[in-house]
């Protein structure tokens, strides 16, 4: 099997295995590797890419990034005949060929494509990688030297979205959970211990010692999150040891909550999205839940109110656009004193990309702010439906 061949030499190492790492992979990154999308044939073509033309690539902590850096594949939506990406899942698009790296290569691709081109490519050095979907958007995740997942190509961040639906997983397939795995199996010897104690522990009659093995196996490997599901059955048991559940469990929760306020926290996250004006769609509520919907207005302008619900010092202001349908034109209010005040315009945006799905901040500003108000115009049609002019 070619994928096991992993040939590509780097400094006398053979680049993909544990030889040129800091850590071998773990049996759970394994299948992120082995079980490549790619074939036989186009794995290899993209090892003799690399070692001819990008030597410098053949890197275990910069294979991941070659093809956002060296741009092996061009972000395309339609082809040269104007034929769309869009139309009949690319068909039309790649001219009847079948999508593979060469033609991906040759074509060009929206997200979705140059996603898995990215992570093929680091699957063809024995690199674990998998294609990640956000919202309106396609990422990929790869494993820097054996130690770190890295998302590329990315938009939303680690926050949202996960692995595609044809990926296997071992707990979740959002993003965070890959991270946690790895942490999880790189101190195999404490994963696996932990396992035991899960696996015996619904066996043992004795709700104090049942519950006692559980916390401990916590301990011995805080990231098994499977553990935590037991944890907690264990813990809703009326023979549950109410007592050492609280002397145990209270003082982390109280660690928590004290590390909690001290970070920066996003305070519009679920608030109140009030006085959307009638004319600007509906959904306000996902301008501010954090998850993978998105808002949309099929109007070219309105405006929006958040409520912070108490005042809040603004450090920063980020918003997230969604495809092409952002504001060109726009004002931040903000309600401090009981009056609002013209605090930003859209010159003040510094954007990721100005092309698709960009990623705009704001600074923040000085005084206590009650409610955020976004007075937005000049939008830009939608290439999909072609129904909406700003989505965020």
């Amino acid at each position: 099997m070619v994928l096991l061949d992993i040939a590509a030499t780097l400094g006398g190492q053979t680049m993909g295995s544990s030889s040129s790492r800091s850590t071998p992979l773990t049996h759970g990154s394994c299948g992120m590797w082995l079980g490549s999308w790619a074939t036989d044939e186009e794995l290899v073509w993209a090892r003799n890419l690399i070692r001819t033309e990008h030597p410098e690539y053949m890197d275990p902590n910069k294979i991941g990034t070659a093809v956002s850096d060296i741009r092996l594949v061009r972000y395309s939506m339609k082809n040269e005949k104007g034929v769309s990406i869009f139309t009949r899942g690319g068909r039309d698009f790649y001219e009847g060929n079948p999508e593979t790296m060469q033609t991906l290569m040759k074509y060009g691709a929206a997200c979705g494509g140059i996603s898995k081109f990215g992570t093929q490519m680091s699957q063809a050095f024995g690199i674990p990688g998998l294609p990640v979907g956000q919202p309106g958007h396609c990422a990929y995740m790869w494993l820097k030297n054996g130690t770190r997942w890295i998302i590329s190509n990315d938009i939303w961040g680690w926050g949202v979205g996960g692995a595609h639906w044809s990926v296997q997983y071992s707990w979740r397939s959002s993003s965070p959970f890959f991270q946690m795995m790895l942490h999880a199996q790189q101190n195999p010897a404490a994963y696996h211990l932990s396992e035991k104690m899960r696996i015996v522990a619904p066996f043992i009659s004795d709700p104090t010692l049942r519950y006692e093995v559980l916390e401990d196996a916590t301990t011995v490997c805080p990231y098994n999150y499977d553990l935590y599901y037991d944890l907690q059955e264990a813990i809703s048991k009326e023979t549950a040891p109410r007592d050492l559940v609280e002397k145990q469990m209270l003082p982390v929760l109280q660690d928590h909550y004290n590390t909690l306020f001290e970070v920066e926290r996003d305070v519009a996250h679920r608030k109140n999205v009030g006085n959307v004006t009638t004319s600007f769609g509906k959904f306000g509520r996902h301008l501010v839940d954090g998850g993978m919907s998105h808002w949309a207005t099929n109007f070219t302008q309105g405006w929006v109110e958040i409520d912070l619900a108490y005042p809040c010092t603004i450090n920063s202001v980020e918003i997230d656009w969604w495809g092409l349908s952002v504001s060109n034109d726009y004002d931040v209010l903000a309600h401090i004193d009981g009056e609002f005040v013209k605090v930003h315009s859209r010159k003040d945006e510094k954007r990721t990309r100005d092309w698709f799905n960009p990623k705009g901040k704001l600074p923040g500003w000085d005084g206590l702010t009650m409610k955020v108000r976004l007075e937005l115009r000049g939008g830009v049609l939608d290439v999909w439906s072609k129904a909406f002019y700003i989505g965020m």
